[in-house]
């Protein structure tokens, strides 16, 4: 990766992760140290702990000038695991496997393989954001394809559980004050706290346009009904483009 390291705004990847943690867990003394704690997936920790650490300083030497290029640099990456170029060589990601004799990271790779597939459990499930776009964002070879694909796929699934949370919280507080004045503010506080990375894949205006067509307006008895607030923050990740607007 190209470090643009002497603007003093130049925006990092991601931040650096201390520990491995699952999502919503604290997880256990042994997990935090970098220990061989066991996750979800029934496998131990401490490679992949490395690996993370290794990845983030990989993606805190790699910064960009501002939020445009990051953003694109991000896209590529996506199209890598999810784009038409992943399906033409599927075959070839199935049989990747890692350079390393870790019979645990071996196993890592089945599992995650397995998973894009259809089959089994994805090994980073519960892992957080953070963590899982270290992994997904990271084109050095450290991680198969498919272990970055699982990794993009588990943090899909967290954004879908937020957005269903999210919604019904909207459609609560509209139905009480005819308001989704809290609910904008999460949104956006969600928004703010995803990794640099993925906040840069959403057209830059998207902010400013949520703030101003939802942002504290009464729209009770207004032409704007309850469907549609739903409609919208149910569809407001789809935001995300495969070109970063200015």
């Amino acid at each position: 990766m190209t470090a643009i390291a002497s603007n003093d705004n130049a925006q990092p990847i991601v931040g650096r992760p201390m520990s491995i943690k699952r999502s919503g867990q604290g997880g256990s003394a042994k997990e935090n140290e970098g220990g061989r704690g066991t996750g979800a997936s029934g496998m131990t920790l401490s490679a992949l702990a490395r690996e993370l650490s290794e990845a983030a300083s990989r993606a805190a030497s790699g910064r960009w000038a501002d939020r445009h290029s990051l953003g694109a640099h991000a896209i590529a990456l996506r199209q890598q695991i999810t784009g038409d170029g992943y399906f033409a060589n599927k075959a070839a990601h199935d049989a990747e496997v890692p350079d390393s004799s870790d019979p645990d990271r071996l196993e890592r790779s089945i599992v995650a393989t397995a998973f894009v597939n259809g089959r089994g459990a994805n090994p980073f499930s519960g892992m957080t954001r953070d963590q899982l776009a270290l992994i997904a964002y990271d084109d050095s070879g450290a991680f198969t394809v498919n272990e970055r694909r699982a990794a993009w796929s588990e943090a899909q699934a967290q954004q879908q559980v937020w957005k269903r949370a999210i919604n019904a919280r909207a459609l609560d507080e509209y139905n009480r004050t005819g308001k989704i004045v809290d609910v904008i503010s999460e949104v956006l506080s969600h928004l703010e706290s995803l990794p640099a990375i993925e906040q840069a894949q959403y057209p830059a205006a998207y902010l400013n346009g949520l703030r101003a067509r939802l942002g504290g307006v009464d729209i009770r008895g207004g032409s704007c009904a309850p469907a549609s607030l739903a409609e919208l923050l149910m569809r407001w990740d789809d935001s995300k483009t495969d070109e970063v607007s200015t």
